[in-house]
């Protein structure tokens, strides 16, 4: 039994799995998040605090309506699954 492969990588599977199972899981979660973050701030720019000055979203400054609207189908595009 402890030449056979497939015990080996079970054996890996059970030690890899709890550390990159939640990880893998959060990441669509993420995508979903950061989706409605960019088309939050098509709408919010305007009321976030002045330290927020230099907020970024993608590769676009967010830091007028015009760039906030530009961030909207951006925040789209970046959540679409592959």
């Amino acid at each position: 039994m402890l030449g056979d492969g497939a015990t080996w990588r079970d054996l890996l599977w059970a030690l890899v799995n709890p550390l990159v199972g939640p990880l893998m899981a959060l990441l669509p979660a993420a995508a979903v998040v950061g989706g409605l973050w960019g088309l939050g701030l098509t709408f919010l720019w305007d009321s976030l605090p002045g330290s927020w000055n230099g907020i970024w979203f993608t590769f676009i400054p967010v830091n007028s309506q015009t760039t906030a609207l530009l961030a909207g189908p951006s925040a789209s595009w970046s959540s679409r699954p592959a």
